[in-house]
């Protein structure tokens, strides 16, 4: 998936006419509700579980899945139903061409704690997302969100073992190789 929103972002001029209407495209933040949040990509053990996970289901796709897509890291997610919320997702997956991601994954940082375990699953969950996935690095932790299933009583990981990733009947990824991965 080609990954342009840099670009978008340089041509959008927000004006006092242009604000209620158009959507709000930042560089590095995320929108809810109109209120931009900063939005840190710099974090390293974040980045390491990203580009593990990103590695693991890109081989997946390639062998099992290969209509699905992955996103780039911190895509720009725009929820269709909230007009001025634009969300940055560590990585999304969308299942044999689905107009929203089935499975979103946020990696925590200490500066989006809140955000993520809060404010961000009400969204996912409305927004119609199947699967969301929230790994702690710091805390040790995978909470796994079926809302389909369980609506918002997560499973929560925190010992070495295989996940099951609930959308698809055949793919476990390792509890500790992702921490590893850090």
């Amino acid at each position: 998936m080609e990954n342009n929103h840099d670009s978008i972002a340089a041509d959008v001029v927000m004006t006092e006419e242009n604000t209620q209407e158009e959507p709000i495209f930042t560089p590095q933040g995320e929108i809810i509700n109109g209120e931009e949040y900063a939005k840190n990509t710099t974090d390293s053990s974040a980045k390491a579980i990203i580009k593990y996970l990103s590695s693991i289901l890109k081989q997946y796709h390639l062998s099992h899945r290969p209509l699905d897509q992955l996103s780039d890291p911190y895509e720009v997610l725009m929820v269709g139903q909230m007009h001025h919320t634009q969300l940055r997702p560590s990585l999304t997956v969308t299942v044999n061409g689905s107009s929203f991601p089935d499975w979103v994954i946020e990696v925590v940082t200490p500066e989006e704690e809140e955000m993520i375990y809060l404010m961000k699953t009400g969204i996912y969950a409305e927004a119609g997302v199947k699967e969301y996935w929230i790994i702690d690095p710091q805390k040790q932790v995978i909470m796994e969100y079926n809302f389909k299933k369980n609506a918002f009583i997560p499973k929560i990981y925190n010992s070495p073992q295989r996940i099951k990733v609930s959308i698809y009947r055949d793919l476990f990824i390792s509890f500790s190789s992702i921490f590893k991965a850090q």
